[in-house]
């Protein structure tokens, strides 16, 4: 009714061109679907954002990734009394232990509470929507990674003023022996280098966001907090994880029914050989010898032990202490989550013909990818049928597995290659990193335009909450080994839709039971 009483209007005012044009927009805007408030705020602030690389960032984005250190301040204050002096020791316990009371109960209740952000999830329909998709930033953007730039910065703000302020509780005011320590406050030093390396596992995401940036900055923010935290391995080799991810190669890709104790073991030994290895290649390369200054994995080691020794002198040998066990726990955090993050989960080699042949398969995979081919057969998280997934996966690459007489070439990323989630607190805290599938289908894209995608694999709960399964394996492998069977299986039938040519022996195997050349690993 009412486009036609302005058209009544219309035609007694504007010539026919000036109708037309009238009507059309309209019929536009008739027709323009609803989105959330964040999706359609992002829409209308198009200019500003594409200058400003900032995506469709949320309220929670901006304040979550900064309680992590928060509560690290609040778990230095508490245990040295500056904070909650006069309160009864278990609520002094719950404020040095605020750092796990957030990461693992708070926010994941929030997260269980809200369920998946539906802010999220909108940004599916408005990428598809050709006037409202909004352009990502070029990977050396500065400030489309300006906040995980702050909240790692800020981690390292707190970290060190939380070793001074320990160092300067602890030293007597006259010089002589320390004060023996309370049983109590013993008890209370796990909860501290938890709630401190807890704080350094949320910065691990933003410096994670960082290096797949190309600005300097970005990158010596990385660098400074990795090689910190005795994990500059991570800086040096993650790009190789996301060319071999679920492959057999792939430390960082737990295999189903590997238990966690034996991949951390996997895990820690094969980032730092592959970081190592890389930076020896380097050298070779460029003509320089391997032990020397232009070896950037011999430098990030002598600047940490150059760090511990500079904290045993500076605040005292128990502060190089401390640091060696928040680290140890910070990576074993780490551990935990990549353990997590791609469980189960397999990219099947190409047939040996296509294999051999230098890329065949790559090219009919893209080729298939192009044409927007979908996937059919299951959904991984919920067993519903799969809705039509238009992907551009990273080329097939050949890799060499163990075992196996020459390299192999195994079908191309997709996103069934990667558990996901949506619950909007742990997005922000660990900056959109799981929204995981996108991110592996375009690494150098900024956190704040990952896009979801459906019909791919999701988490059945929170990740902090879930990760404590792993510790757990009968209930860990209760809970995820039969949705990552679903979603091997949906990823065949869609590496099928796309005409990639997957070894005959891979489909034979089924979920669960990998080929020859997975097998050898």
């Amino acid at each position: 009714m009412a486009l036609r009483s302005l058209n009544r209007r219309a035609t007694s005012r504007l010539s026919r061109r000036e109708l037309i044009a009238t009507r059309r927009t309209c019929l536009r805007r008739a027709s323009t679907p609803k989105v959330s408030a964040v999706a359609a705020t992002a829409s209308a602030a198009d200019g500003r954002n594409r200058a400003s690389g900032l995506g469709s960032l949320t309220f929670l984005d901006y304040v979550v990734p900064f309680t992590a250190p928060l509560a690290a301040a609040v778990a230095t204050g508490a245990y040295t009394g500056a904070l909650g002096a006069g309160l009864a020791w278990p609520l002094r316990a719950a404020l040095v232990g605020a750092g796990p009371l957030l990461v693992h109960l708070l926010l994941p209740g929030l997260d269980w509470l809200l369920g998946p952000s539906r802010a999220l999830a909108d940004r599916q329909a408005q990428a598809q929507q050709a006037e409202q998709a909004l352009k990502a930033p070029p990977a050396d953007d500065f400030l489309s990674r300006l906040l995980p730039c702050l909240a790692a910065a800020t981690h390292l703000l707190v970290l060190f003023l939380a070793y001074g302020t320990l160092a300067a509780a602890e030293a007597p005011a006259v010089p002589q022996a320390p004060p023996p320590a309370e049983p109590q406050q013993l008890l209370l030093l796990p909860l501290l280098v938890t709630s401190l390396a807890l704080s350094a596992g949320m910065a691990q995401a933003a410096s994670h966001e960082l290096l797949h940036s190309r600005h300097p900055v970005h990158q010596a923010v990385a660098w400074l907090h990795l090689t910190t935290h005795w994990w500059y391995p991570y800086f040096r080799a993650h790009h190789q994880h996301h060319l071999t991810v679920c492959t057999p190669v792939d430390y960082a890709s737990a295999p189903r029914g590997l238990s966690l104790a034996v991949y951390v073991r996997r895990y820690l030994r094969g980032s730092y050989v592959e970081a190592w290895q890389l930076a020896a290649a380097e050298c070779k390369r460029a003509g320089k010898p391997v032990f020397s200054i232009h070896n950037s994995c011999l430098v990030a080691l002598a600047a940490q032990a150059a760090l511990a020794a500079g904290l045993a002198l500076a605040l005292g040998p128990a502060m190089a202490l401390l640091h060696a066990a928040v680290c140890a726990t910070f990576l074993t955090y780490m551990a935990v989550l990549d353990y997590v993050l791609h469980y189960g989960l397999q990219r099947p080699p190409l047939a040996a013909a296509t294999a051999g042949g230098g890329g065949g398969g790559s090219a009919t995979a893209n080729a298939g990818a192009e044409a927007a081919a979908g996937s059919a057969g299951a959904a991984a998280g919920t067993g519903e049928a799969a809705q039509p997934v238009a992907t551009a996966p990273v080329p097939a690459v050949p890799v060499p597995a163990p075992g196996a007489s020459g390299p192999v070439r195994y079908a191309p990323v997709t996103p069934f290659n990667s558990w996901s989630s949506l619950y909007p607190f742990e997005n922000a805290l660990f900056f959109n990193v799981l929204i995981h599938a996108d991110h592996h289908m375009a690494a150098s894209r900024s956190y704040a335009w990952l896009v979801p995608t459906p019909s791919t694999p999701t988490f059945p709960g929170p990740i902090n909450a879930l990760g404590l399964a792993a510790f757990v394996p009968p209930l860990w492998r209760a809970t995820m080994d039969e949705r990552a069977d679903r979603a091997n299986r949906a990823n065949l039938q869609h590496l099928a839709a796309l005409g990639a040519p997957v070894a005959a022996e891979a489909v034979e195997a089924g979920p669960g039971k990998p080929a020859a050349a997975s097998r050898a690993a």
